[in-house]
């Protein structure tokens, strides 16, 4: 199908000292961009840190990839006309939208609002964030959304557990003004729209609404609105969920404009009842509704037999429209076998002007009712209805229907094709009646799907007849095409979306050709783009002027960023500098963890500490860390100085989780950051957790009490698979008998996660006494391909000391599915006194050949006489963690602290 966004009509006038004030005020607006989604600038939604606090003409870009964004969230932000703030989905090369996913959706915890069991994206209703005026100026677009559904889970904005209600919708608007839904797919929901409450001035356009609601239940729809203001058009209203019973497009609201829309099956197609709103009753525009352009199609056994309902059916008749449905230019279709309903008018109070309509059964003519219960008025004019219909199947002969120029002139209007639904015209309907006085004119037709064209004729129904076939290939739009060679309707890659290109015309003229179109954002420089992502033309800091830093690109990529760039060597620190030359801060080798000596400042502008001395030879020690998440780094600082440390981290499971990895960043004398990586979901708000740690100054060494240990660093260039496990080579420094190997990737060059694994150069036997090979894998991963990381790994003669043991365990350790308990080694030697308070662990060899990694099991899992550890998987390539028997090398420390001085 082909998406077209098109420009936005401004709902209001604006007076023109408030435009004037306005403008001014647009000049000082800077806009912000933020790219989500994998090898972009934040991974998930709710990691963007701007989500709650939102500025006009801000935009949050989330970028299609294979797997859904499991996430649910809420919008309160305040843009404006000529800056609202924008969702908006980036689609793959292949056209397909981002889905946002309800089922096992997480709320991000640094927002708090209510009704969170009713939506996946809500707009409006919330005390983080939150706004003054409640959200103005939001648009949401270009996302597919769905799986709102009872039956369902979720998790919280407090990190519990709930489950979505029967009245679940896709999108929930409950406050705001000026809000937009353009060209998404909204599915799999109880409502699929669901709008009630201080809401005005709502635009939904461009849709693909369909299977929502509950089976047998008439209480859910595909959509249910209630607004001051609202406006559907070129929406594509597909069927309900099967066994679903509920109404295609149920609304409550005053100031209703039905235009130009596809809408097909539901209970009823249209159900325009009464508020409950004082606020929309009391205004004038509740008592006019506009539907006009449509095409409503009735399949056979789809629920009530009425098509079009209107006034009320709360039971309180005060509060029903008692107003004018001006019902024209719509074409009707009902392929149901007996009787079909053209209008059910709730009260004598309500009226229907129907001009210009085409009303076809594909049953014989005696089978159409015009008018439902003989209620209300029901005028008819130059109207095409099949031969044969009863006014109204309880009173014929009724005098609350008034005919005008009813245009019948037997069986079949003259469709093209109703069994292709093709409901375009063989020959001209006319004439056709003038319209009711200040109602807007039909100067669009509906093209399938989601998208118009300029009407040829005033033709009766939807579609006007053109006299000359349309010719595909002559550079003029004609019938249903879209376009036709450089005729383009006034659209453009702007219009469809893009930042900028040339739009072409397909050559079947059915649809819009946007190859040549691009995104800025898209990691390709194109058109009048300097810079685009990390494609940055061959440009650097150098280039720009200044010595170093680096260079990125502006949100709209007309420009470079050089915020990160500095000129060293001018003895001034600037930008991203922590020295330069003799200005080193007023630091000195004491402030930076050391005994004395002498800093300096490298020709990059960092610190030397090749001057600085420690109090002993060389330093080690253990770390536990609590609190550890997924959104964001913590900063481990460390107890003692360091010239080139070493870290390794192993996670500790609280119980249930998803798989997870320790990534690891900015690694310096007296700290380094971590934080914790969901595989593969990439998920940022999942429960924290602990993580344990040990730090060796690099190089080879011996402990205060003989054992040997080392510590080593090198650059990975090889990412392992599964059924590809290959390491990279490495030499001991040391001599041992039994090594005990651990080790981690220490940076974060590639986003994408990875993690360490270590043998004796044969996959299945761990590092021996004579060889060893390390590296990094990605087990199932769909996506081999990573970036060079550092990876280090740290060597301990296996033992039992004071305070610590080393060990290699046997090979009895099963997957985190086999047993999320773990699985018990005990201590070589003796028991400790107490449970040991850090333990770091690694999978030593691979015998499972999708892949795993150790982790230190629950905490009830520990004692002082045993380890509890245990082998988790991504679920990438299945959903299950199962895992055969491995062997798992670890390094325990009684009591977190520095071990003492290596010698």
């Amino acid at each position: 199908n082909c998406v077209i966004l098109r420009p936005h009509v401004l709902l209001f006038n604006i007076m023109l000292p408030q435009f004037l004030a306005f403008l001014l005020l647009a000049s000082s607006v800077k806009a912000a961009v933020y790219d989500v989604g994998p090898s972009h600038q934040y991974l998930t939604i709710g990691s963007v840190p701007a989500l709650n606090s939102l500025q006009a003409g801000d935009k949050i870009r989330i970028h299609a990839k294979p797997t859904p964004y499991f996430e649910k969230f809420v919008i309160d932000a305040e843009g404006s006309a000529e800056f609202p703030i924008v969702f908006e989905g980036v689609p793959d090369g292949n056209g397909n939208l981002p889905i946002i996913d309800g089922e096992n959706a997480v709320a991000p915890l640094s927002q708090d609002y209510w009704n969170e069991v009713r939506n996946l994206i809500k707009v409006g209703g919330s005390s983080v964030p939150s706004t003054p005026t409640g959200p103005r100026h939001i648009r949401i677009q270009g996302l597919h959304l769905r799986n709102a559904h009872s039956g369902f889970s979720f998790t919280t904005d407090n990190g519990g557990s709930g489950s979505y209600s029967l009245n679940a919708a896709c999108v929930h608007v409950e406050q705001g003004s000026f809000i937009e839904l353009v060209n998404n797919e909204i599915t799999g929901c109880g409502n699929g729209i669901f709008i009630a409450g201080d809401v005005t001035q709502v635009l939904i356009e461009g849709n693909y609404i369909h299977g929502n609601g509950n089976i047998n239940r008439f209480y859910e729809h595909n959509t249910y609105t209630e607004a001051l203001g609202i406006v559907y058009r070129f929406n594509h209203f597909g069927p309900l969920c099967a066994g679903c019973t509920g109404n295609n497009l149920k609304d409550r609201s005053g100031g209703l404009e039905v235009a130009y829309n596809y809408i097909e099956g539901g209970n009823r197609q249209l159900d325009l009842v009464d508020s409950g709103d004082s606020t929309i009753i009391n205004d004038p525009a509740y008592s006019t509704t506009l539907v006009y352009g449509n095409i409503l199609v009735e399949p056979d056994g789809a629920g009530n037999r009425q098509i079009v309902h209107y006034g009320g059916d709360s039971g309180t008749l005060s509060n029903y429209r008692q107003g004018t449905m001006q019902f024209y230019h719509n074409t009707i279709i009902s392929t149901r076998v007996g009787r079909s309903t053209f209008v059910r008018l709730s009260s004598d109070a309500e009226t229907c002007d129907a001009r210009n309509n085409i009303i076809f059964v594909t049953d014989s003519g005696n089978e159409l009712e015009l008018l439902a219960e003989d209620r209300g008025t029901l005028v008819m004019e130059s109207n095409w209805i099949k031969t044969g219909y009863i006014l109204s199947f309880g009173n014929p002969q009724t005098s609350k229907v008034t005919e005008l120029n009813t245009v019948s002139s037997g069986t079949d209007p003259g469709f093209i094709s109703v069994a292709s639904e093709d409901f375009h015209l063989t020959g001209s309907l006319l004439p056709s009646a003038a319209l009711a006085a200040g109602v807007p004119a039909v100067t669009q037709e509906y093209v399938e799907h989601r998208s118009s064209t300029a009407r040829s004729s005033t033709d009766l129904g939807a579609f006007g007849y053109t006299t000359t076939a349309p010719t595909c290939g002559d550079n003029a739009i004609g019938g249903s095409e879209v376009c036709d060679g450089t005729a383009l309707g006034g659209e453009d890659c702007l219009s469809q979306g893009f930042s900028g290109g040339t739009l072409a015309c397909n050559g079947g003229c059915s649809a819009f050709d946007s190859s040549n179109c691009y995104y800025c954002g898209d990691g390709v420089i194109n058109g009048s783009e300097l810079c685009d992502g990390t494609a940055l033309g061959g440009e650097n800091c150098q280039s720009q002027g200044f010595d170093g830093g680096s260079l990125g690109c502006t949100g709209d990529c007309s420009g470079f960023d050089t915020s990160s760039c500095h000129s060293c060597g001018d003895s001034v620190i600037n930008g991203a500098e922590v020295c330069d030359g003799t200005d080193l801060g007023g630091l000195d080798c004491q402030s930076q963890g050391f005994a004395g000596g002498t800093l300096g400042c490298t020709a990059s502008c960092s610190f030397d500490y090749s001057g600085c001395t420690h109090s002993v030879a060389a330093s080690m020690e253990s770390k536990v860390v609590s609190g550890i998440g997924y959104a964001s780094w913590t900063q481990v600082v460390l107890e003692n100085a360091y010239m080139v440390p070493v870290p390794v981290c192993s996670v500790q499971y609280p119980g249930t989780t998803n798989p997870t990895v320790v990534r690891m960043q900015n690694i310096g004398p007296s700290s380094f950051e971590i934080r914790l990586q969901d595989v593969g979901d990439g998920s940022s708000s999942l429960t924290p957790m602990t993580v344990h740690c040990v730090v060796v100054e690099e190089g080879a060494w011996t402990m205060p009490d003989g054992r040997l240990i080392e510590a080593q660093s090198y650059t990975s260039t090889v990412t392992d698979r599964k059924t590809s496990f290959v390491g990279e080579v490495q030499a001991y420094v040391n001599s041992y008998t039994q090594p005990v190997v651990l080790g981690q990737v220490m940076s974060y060059n590639d986003v994408a996660w990875s993690v360490f694994w270590s043998s004796s150069g044969t996959r299945r036997n761990p590092p021996s006494a004579t060889s060893i090979s390390t590296g990094k894998h990605v087990a199932e991963d769909s996506e081999t391909t990573r970036a060079d990381e550092t990876v280090g790994f740290i060597v301990m003669e296996a033992g039992h000391g004071s305070g610590y043991e080393a060990g290699l365990g046997s090979d009895t350790v099963r997957g985190y599915q086999n047993n999320p308990s773990g699985y018990a080694y005990s201590y070589a030697n003796a028991a400790f006194d107490s449970s040991p308070e850090v333990t770091v662990v690694a999978q030593a060899a691979m015998d499972g050949g999708d892949g795993g990694w150790a982790v230190v099991a629950p905490p009830i899992s520990q004692s002082a006489s045993t380890l509890g550890v245990l082998i988790d998987e991504d679920q990438i390539g299945g959903q299950e963690r199962s895992h055969t028997t491995e062997q798992v090398a670890y390094i325990v420390f009684e009591f977190e602290g520095s071990v003492g001085g290596l010698v």
